[in-house]
């Protein structure tokens, strides 16, 4: 019985051990045997078979293959390490516009059994209007 095995069988090539993962696109219509290609791919596409595109981290070799076998595919990002970092330092970043204290004060221990007394409250209120002026107005404000 011949063996239907991929003449590329999928194999930890040193690169796919150093870590040189690439954040690669493909583009619909999806290629026939891009499963044997590239694993990753081919799991981007089962996960998501009616989209116009997906998005996956492959090895150099992989990507090598993908560029045989279709003009679809394009590299997003040459380290995906360094993509992921970069997302989440921007997800760690205030939205435009909002005006955040770069450090919050520590909040109050009260001075009434751990409870904030009347005037505590109130210049807690007042930082914090400070801090966000945009969230908070000073007391007695609409």
């Amino acid at each position: 019985v011949p063996s239907l095995a991929p003449t590329f069988a999928p194999s930890m090539d040193a690169e796919s051990r150093n870590g040189s993962y690439l954040l690669v696109e493909l583009n619909a219509p999806w290629p026939p045997a891009v499963g044997l290609v590239s694993r990753a791919a081919g799991r981007a596409v089962r996960e998501q078979p009616a989209s116009s595109a997906v998005r996956f981290g492959c090895t150099q070799l992989e990507w090598r293959r993908l560029q045989q076998l279709t003009r679809a595919a394009r590299v997003v990002h040459s380290e995906l390490g360094e993509y992921y970092a970069d997302r989440a330092v921007a997800a760690t970043l205030p939205e435009r516009g909002r005006r955040l204290a770069s450090r919050p004060a520590a909040p109050f221990l009260g001075s009434v059994g751990g409870y904030l007394s009347e005037e505590e409250q109130a210049a807690e209120f007042k930082r914090l209007a400070a801090a966000y002026p945009s969230w908070l107005g000073p007391p007695g404000t609409p």
